[in-house]
């Protein structure tokens, strides 16, 4: 199956939200054994389709989105530079619903926003850290300045229960200050401003002992506010 139609069938059943295992996982099996110049026959725009598929589909496997982030990377004009920002969150966020983690490609997709910081949007931002606390990547200093002047009371008290909740676990789990957000999580949101979370940021978190108990997810925690 070339390329451009696995992205068609693909994204086509993940908006439908139909699940199929067997065929997603064929098609990783067929594109993990495709030739660098194979994969490349896909246009910047039908990969992103395709990796956000098989975010989508939950396609937990390593290789597979390496040589869809190798792909980006070859291209001599990188979505990085033409794609809208918008589309550069989504491919983080197709990487991190499955849990993978490309250092390379997250750096050069967090520079790309850096230069073009003024055209994200709040909810771009908070999807953006939403994905990337879940593989406990940090982001360029600068890159991390600019999002905490970005959140200021102003902005982030237009934000919804369930964003607001997602940013300040994302905020907590990468050890990222943000005051405004605090003091508005602390007025809304007492409960979750309470709770203990993760505060110390990526890879610093003590161990307890014992059985841990699990943290409810953020859509659940947003009917006991």
């Amino acid at each position: 199956m070339e390329v451009p139609i696995m992205s068609i069938v693909l994204s086509s059943l993940a908006k439908a939200g139909v699940s199929s295992w067997v065929l997603t996982s064929r098609a990783a099996v067929m594109l993990k054994r495709s030739t660098p110049e194979h994969i490349d026959t896909a246009t910047t725009q039908e990969l992103s389709a395709l990796t956000m598929a098989f975010g989508k589909l939950q396609a937990r496997d390593g290789a597979l989105f390496d040589a869809c982030a190798e792909s980006y990377l070859r291209r001599e004009t990188p979505p990085f530079t033409r794609g809208t920002c918008s589309e550069l969150v989504n491919i983080v966020h197709a990487f991190t619903k499955v849990h993978h983690l490309h250092p390379k490609l997250f750096g050069v997709i967090g520079s790309a926003l850096l230069d073009r910081f003024d055209d994200l949007s709040l909810q771009d931002i908070v999807k953006y850290l939403h994905g990337i606390a879940k593989v406990e990547y940090l982001p360029l200093p600068p890159l991390q300045e600019r999002i905490v002047q970005a959140l200021q009371l102003d902005k982030v008290s237009t934000l919804g229960v369930f964003d607001l909740l997602k940013l300040a676990t994302a905020s907590r789990r990468l050890g990222l200050r943000i005051p405004s957000m605090e003091s508005h999580v602390s007025a809304v949101l007492p409960n979750e401003a309470d709770s203990p979370g993760d505060t110390m940021g990526p890879g610093r978190r003590v161990t307890k002992m014992g059985p841990k108990k699990r943290r409810q997810s953020t859509r659940k925690r947003k009917w006991t506010w």
